[in-house]
């Protein structure tokens, strides 16, 4: 039951360190930005990967991804990159461990099909409304707060909000019920 739990573990800590293979869209070197690769091809560029025992979290010898090949989207499933690979145990006479799981290719720029998908969950999720009226009648307090290990949710939309909030109620107002860090 522990070698289960361990495998599992495993797999979970190889596909959080494979989801970020997909690169950066911060440009802090003042370099131009490098253009987006097609789905293809970043799935492709998966093939062969190896990942180091210190990313998978979990006691290992490493990892490599064996295949990874692009899925055609169907009419009950979009496009995804299914990758499969091995995760080489400690104990050399342990048999390898084979993983697979399929990472969607989604573009949240571009989400063609899942355009009113994505609208809809945006509307639900987004803070993106600063009337705090009835937040603010009832004594509310805010402390707004934006980490930078996400960096799909840019630090400008922060930002954005925090000056949002000033245009609708003026400083002097926001600065009585919301604090930055």
């Amino acid at each position: 039951m522990m070698k289960t739990h361990i495998a599992a573990c495993g797999v979970c800590l190889v596909v959080a360190t494979l989801a970020g293979c997909g690169g950066s869209s911060s440009n802090n070197d003042g370099a131009p930005p490098t253009p987006p690769i097609s789905s293809a091809a970043a799935c492709t560029a998966l093939g062969s990967t190896k990942i180091a025992a210190t990313s998978i979290g979990a006691p290992s010898n490493g990892a490599t991804v064996a295949s990874a090949t692009l899925v055609a989207a169907s009419s009950t499933a979009g496009e995804y990159c299914q990758v499969n690979g091995t995760i080489a145990p400690v104990d050399a006479t342990a048999p390898n461990i084979n993983f697979e799981f399929n990472s969607l290719t989604f573009d949240p720029l571009n989400p063609g099909t899942y355009q009113a998908q994505v609208q809809q969950v945006s509307a639900e999720s987004d803070a993106t409304n600063p009337d705090l009226s009835a937040f603010i009648a009832k004594g509310g307090k805010a402390i707004i707060t934006h980490g930078l290990a996400d960096e799909i949710v840019s630090t400008d939309s922060s930002v954005d909000y925090y000056n949002a909030l000033v245009q609708k109620f003026g400083q002097a107002s926001v600065d009585s019920f919301v604090r930055s860090t």
